[in-house]
């Protein structure tokens, strides 16, 4: 039964390592930075809970149970999830990178962020189908086509700017603060959507909401596609 759980949990996760290794196989990076980037994005979730705990000292955020208003969603979603996780993901990625000779392509900071976001997504896949064991195939499945790809876009989008901070020569002062806005904002989007779906009884807002998260979702995957082939294209132009 364990060994079915973690299996189902992790599986969305080694799908993805391997499409981002695919995409940087023209020079792929060494196995034992992915395996170290994998270790900084679990030990990400610790030091999310960490800022949560502080967070939760100044705001307060409801558990998703709890939720009663589009309001709720809103505060929940980015105060309680996107703005603690990526802050996290973004301090692992800082450390990994501040000083790694392995960074010397633009892609580069593409897989390692996606990498500490899979390492992030895998740990809490599994706290997911633990506390949802009556019902965990059915919540893997979901959380696997849906969830972790919505992490890896994230962590895409703050590799994406980060390498556009450390190799452009322009904008440098705008692009930073992207590293961290455009992961949060997203991930909030994508939360509170999913989040007012729980709390709206009207059958036709509902519908609506759901609409409206399947183009989000859509988007997000093809606008995370769009920024690695830009950073590859960039890095073997000739």
């Amino acid at each position: 039964m364990n060994s079915i759980v973690v299996g189902l949990a992790l599986l969305p996760v080694v799908i993805l390592l391997l499409f981002i290794a695919w995409k940087d196989r023209r020079d792929p990076e060494p196995i034992g930075q992915i395996f170290k980037a994998l270790l900084y994005g679990i030990l990400s979730v610790p030091c999310s809970l960490f800022f949560s705990f502080i967070i939760n000292k100044f705001v307060v955020v409801l558990d998703t149970d709890s939720l009663q208003t589009i309001n709720d969603a809103f505060v929940t979603a980015f105060w309680g999830a996107a703005i603690p996780e990526e802050s996290a993901k973004l301090l692992m990625l800082w450390l990994f990178l501040r000083r790694n000779p392995y960074f010397d392509q633009r892609v580069d900071g593409i897989v390692y962020a996606s990498c500490i976001t899979l390492g992030f997504a895998g740990v809490e896949n599994i706290l997911y189908l633990y506390g949802n064991l009556d019902d965990f195939i059915s919540v893997g499945v979901n959380r696997g086509i849906f969830a972790v790809p919505g992490h890896l876009c994230d962590g895409i989008l703050m590799g994406y700017y980060y390498s556009k901070s450390r190799f452009s020569k322009r904008f440098k002062f705008f692009v930073k603060p992207l590293i961290w806005i455009v992961p949060v904002l997203l991930h909030g989007i994508y939360d509170f959507i999913l989040m007012s779906l729980s709390v709206e009884s009207n059958p036709v807002n509902a519908s609506i909401f759901y609409f409206i998260f399947i183009i989000f979702f859509v988007w997000l995957l093809k606008f995370a596609n769009k920024r690695i082939n830009k950073l590859l294209d960039k890095d073997y132009r000739f």
